[in-house]
């Protein structure tokens, strides 16, 4: 019989080999993975295997816990997704401590080195029979390089979006016309014509050809011109990827372009053409511009090139030598100007062709005999590659120039004895203040010598320091703006003047000078000083004659209304008689005491119109736009209101304004109208016209009737105060109207006038500042 210890002691035999042998097995499997693995062998996760490749990653031994606490030592920090991981959240841990499984769980290792490498990690428990865990199995990759792929990738992919963007923006943005074409050839491989595949907003603009219409069409077909434009050279860039640029005019739309083509793919190719007409039309207008100012110069301009062979002359050289230019083009120098001239002057030219700019003067043989002194001045083209292509040259006949230094030194001799001659005082100074020339005037204003006025130094004068003189010359040095001064000084020779300086700067050898020129206005002060007395003067007297005007308004309005008392107790005590006494008074009486009463009412009036004028020319002016012929309408509505029996006939210009007060222009029109009315009350039919005109620049207002109208020899009696060229009894007033009218219009910077003759009318004008 078996005994059971026996089979016990067998069994646990078995289960170890089995055990070492499954242990074996792992630890081979473990080491063969290609991924990192690493086993927890109990729940706290202090006891952890790694395979080889996770301790390489881990930078532990295989057999080494990281810590007690899994794989987190303190040189070590753990990140997922930016925030930094507790031992609870690991993966591991996870699965150990709480039994979760854990899939595809990315982590960031971070060494304090500095060194960054990024796994991803799945986790699941180990539970013994009865479902216990007992600790936790982990399978990671690392993944750095791909999330560095990754991040290039899309990196990459920004890029190119970028890209794309920027050259749809440039594709929509550009001002030069961009167009895609392909080459189309024929059976045997030769370029026929091309298609037009796209075009920009740009092109269509310059080509004045829409999108829509243009692709998809070959090029002969789109520009109507037979044959494709520019096929050769397109067919080249598109075959070779040689890039081409020309500039071309295009015939079917009368324009310059500028071209560029180039080869994206073989068979295509792309132009960029900017619109060259403006700027060619530019540019042949310059040309013209500058030929024409070339012409234009005196002296001789002439363009040789590196073979001293004429390119260009202007006119003066044609003159000079005798010849068009079209007959000097393309000849040698020494052919033009002879083999003797040219001898003189080729060490010269061969100085320009090496690259010298040089200019010199001789007496210069004719090629027919005589010699001429010219000078010369020979510039060097030089090319963008440092290449001499010619020269340009420049000739001028000394003997004109001479003739202008003669006439210059007589100019200067002119100036001087201007100068010298000149009632104001004249001085220059350097710009060290050191006077170097002075004329005989300011010698004589300043009472010395020119020599002793021509030792002095400004900065060294106690008089211009002392009037400021000194700062204004330092001022109109340093800014060169003139200025000017009044002052009264004391000469260094001890003349007491009021002098006028007017300072200003000017250069002479390089240098700034200083201009003095001054006027002695003593004469003319002490003018001006007795004029401001005399103003003086009259402004006391015109605030005298203010004042008694005043006075005089306020004793006639005084008297106006003292003289009003009695007027009143006669006139009641006359009416009194009359109503009273009528019985015991025969006719005569009655018709005394009638005139008394008569003469009262007039006396009244006058003294009305008396008030009336002073309050007109006490009247405070409020100046606004006045409607006119408004106001002359309402005048005439208010008239024949009154009497409508009367026949007349108002003629009012419409739309008249004036800018003045419209009470007081209110009183002119209506004395002016009312008088009309009144002159022509004598005649059955009448016309009264309102209007305006213009005389000298200015607007002329008027009042015309033909009623009975006046002898023009008392004109000059018309706006005087009370008086009347008709008797009361014929046509009734007070003679005041006028005055009114005249101090009125006169308030306004104005004239009144009057034309008439008798029994034809009167016309009165008046003007408004």
């Amino acid at each position: 019989m078996d005994d059971p210890e026996n089979r016990k002691h067998e069994a646990m035999v078995h289960l170890d080999e089995a055990k070492g042998l499954t242990d074996h097995f792992l630890t081979a499997v473990m080491n063969t993975m290609p991924a990192g693995v690493s086993i927890a062998t109990d729940v706290t996760c202090t006891n952890i295997r790694h395979n080889p490749v996770a301790a390489d990653f881990l930078r532990i031994h295989p057999w080494d816990s990281l810590s007690h606490s899994g794989i987190n030592p303190p040189a070590l920090k753990l990140y997922h997704q930016g925030k930094e991981l507790t031992p609870e959240e690991m993966p591991m841990q996870l699965a150990a401590w709480k039994g979760i499984e854990v899939k595809d769980f990315e982590m960031e290792f971070v060494w304090d080195d500095g060194t960054h490498k990024t796994s991803l990690w799945n986790a699941v428990p180990l539970f013994d029979d009865l479902g216990g865990i007992t600790g936790a199995v982990a399978t990671f990759k690392d993944i750095t390089e791909q999330k560095q792929i990754e991040a290039e990738h899309k990196q990459a992919e920004k890029e190119l979006q970028e890209s794309k963007e920027r050259l749809s923006a440039l594709y929509f943005s550009m001002t030069e016309g961009l167009a895609l074409h392909e080459i189309i050839y024929d059976k045997t491989g030769k370029p026929i014509d091309y298609l037009i595949m796209d075009v920009n907003p740009a092109y269509e603009r310059i080509m004045d050809l829409k999108k829509d219409w243009a692709v998809g069409k070959k090029a002969s077909e789109l520009y109507g011109t037979g044959e494709a434009p520019y096929l050769d050279t397109y067919a080249k860039v598109a075959s070779t990827g040689d890039p081409a640029s020309f500039e071309t005019y295009f015939p079917p739309m009368k324009k310059h372009f500028s071209i560029s083509a180039f080869s994206p793919q073989k068979g295509r190719f792309a132009t960029v053409c900017r619109d060259m007409t403006v700027k060619k039309r530019a540019e042949d207008e310059h040309e013209n511009q500058l030929r024409l100012i070339v012409d234009s110069l005196p002296s001789c301009v002439s363009y040789l090139d590196s073979q001293l062979r004429y390119v260009f002359v202007n006119k003066a050289y044609e003159a000079w030598f005798g010849h068009p230019m079209q007959d000097l083009l393309g000849k040698y120098t020494w052919e033009v100007i002879g083999e003797e001239a040219y001898h003189e002057v080729q060490g010269y030219m061969e100085t320009a062709l090496s690259g010298e700019r040089v200019a010199f003067e001789l007496e210069l043989p004719y090629k027919d005999g005589g010699t001429r002194f010219i000078y010369g001045l020979y510039v060097p083209d030089i090319d963008e590659h440092g290449i001499v292509k010619g020269f340009i040259g420049l000739t001028n006949d000394m003997a004109e120039f001479k003739e202008m230094e003669r006439k210059i030194a007589e100019a200067l001799e002119f100036n001087q004895r201007i100068l010298e001659s000149s009632p104001q005082g004249i001085n220059t100074f350097d710009s060290s203040g050191q006077c170097v020339f002075a004329n005989d005037a300011s010698a004589e204003i300043c009472g010395g010598t020119k020599e002793q006025i021509l030792q002095q130094n400004f900065n060294l004068l106690e008089s211009w320091k002392q009037t400021g003189l000194l700062d204004m010359a330092q001022r109109v040095l340093e800014t060169g703006i003139t200025e000017r001064k009044q002052i009264h000084i004391k000469t260094i020779f001890g003349k007491e003047l009021w002098l006028d300086h007017r300072l200003g700067r000017f250069n002479s050898g390089g240098e700034p000078h200083l201009l003095l020129v001054f006027d002695d206005v003593t004469e003319r002060r002490q003018a001006e000083e007795e004029i401001r007395k005399l103003n003086m003067d009259l402004i006391r007297r015109a605030e005298e004659l203010t004042h008694i005007n005043k006075e005089l308004e306020s004793f006639s309005y005084s008297v106006s209304h003292d003289l009003r008392s009695p007027l009143r107790s006669i006139n009641g005590f006359s009416n009194i008689i009359l109503n009273r006494y009528q019985d015991k008074l025969d006719e005569t009486g009655k018709e005394y005491l009638q005139i008394i009463r008569s003469e009262c009412n007039r006396m009244g009036n006058l003294i009305d119109g008396l008030l009336n004028l002073s309050r007109m020319s006490r009247k405070e002016l409020n100046r606004e736009e006045v409607d006119m012929s408004a106001m002359a309408e309402n005048l005439a509505t208010e008239l024949h209101g009154r009497v409508p029996e009367r026949q007349v006939d108002f003629i009012i210009a419409p739309g008249i304004k004036a800018y003045g007060d419209k009470v007081l222009l209110q009183s002119v029109l209506e004395n002016l109208i009312n008088n009309a009315w009144k002159f022509t009350g004598k005649h059955p039919q009448a016309t009264i016209e309102f209007g305006s005109t213009g005389h000298e620049g200015k607007q002329v207002f008027f009042v015309r009737d033909d009623g009975a109208g006046f002898d023009m020899k008392y004109t000059d009696k018309l706006f005087g105060t009370f008086q009347r060229l008709h008797a009361v009894d014929e046509f009734p007033g007070n003679g005041i109207g006028l005055a009114i009218i005249q101090r009125i219009i006169h308030r306004h910077g104005g004239q009144v006038w009057a034309e008439g003759a008798i029994e034809k009318g009167a016309t009165f004008y008046f003007t408004l500042e």
